[in-house]
């Protein structure tokens, strides 16, 4: 089993870990080097980013550059108007990107920065996703005050695929949906990275 202590680390020769609640970029050369000759790497995302990650390492998993998330957001000249302009792309194009699989970890502990940092991997070339539902929070936070001193948030933006599958509320697309068992949990397995290590042994090239 991993240990989510570590940022990455080898699960064997052929597979590759990283826990994005303690990747760093200050650790993505190292990473290239060490998993350079594995057959698939997996992304944990069941927990939040410390550091930027759809630019550097999900950029590193493409091998030309698109967009991967669309926002709506309001129009301040015509209130009442919402627009989603076109999203930024991450990438470029690259022949010295990862060439194996690359599985994302995904349960309800993925949230927020962590669902759109899931949503650049997802746009990888040969991605999959494995999990449960993750939190459907995904967008900025924007306070409002209430009288009587009280303050709560809403997201002031929508939050799609570029293909217009709405992710708020919904969270993530899964491929895959494991979810850990009483009995596994009792036995100390992870039973969802278990299902990624399987997927990287076991299923055919795409």
């Amino acid at each position: 089993s991993a240990s989510q202590n570590q940022s990455y680390q080898l699960l064997n020769p052929d597979i590759g870990y990283i826990y994005c609640g303690r990747y760093k970029n200050t650790d993505l050369d190292s990473i290239k080097l060490k998993f350079k000759g594995t057959k698939g790497i997996v992304v944990d995302m069941r927990g939040y980013p410390v550091d930027e990650m759809a630019s550097t390492l999900a950029a590193y998993f493409k091998s030309e550059p698109g967009i991967f998330i669309k926002f709506s957001k309001r129009s301040i000249s015509r209130p009442g108007l919402f627009v989603a302009p076109p999203g930024d792309p991450i990438g470029s194009t690259s022949a010295d990107n990862y060439k194996g699989k690359v599985v994302v970890l995904v349960n309800e502990l993925t949230q927020s920065n962590a669902e759109y940092v899931a949503m650049a991997f997802q746009s990888g070339n040969n991605t999959t996703t494995i999990g449960s539902s993750s939190a459907g929070a995904n967008g900025n936070i924007t306070p409002i005050d209430l009288p009587g001193g009280i303050r709560t948030w809403i997201s002031g933006l929508g939050v799609y695929y570029p293909d217009g599958t709405n992710a708020q509320r919904a969270g993530l697309k899964i491929d895959h949906i494991v979810t850990p068992t009483i009995s596994g949990l009792k036995a100390g397995k992870d039973e969802v990275l278990e299902a990624a290590i399987n997927h990287i042994k076991n299923q055919r090239e795409r």
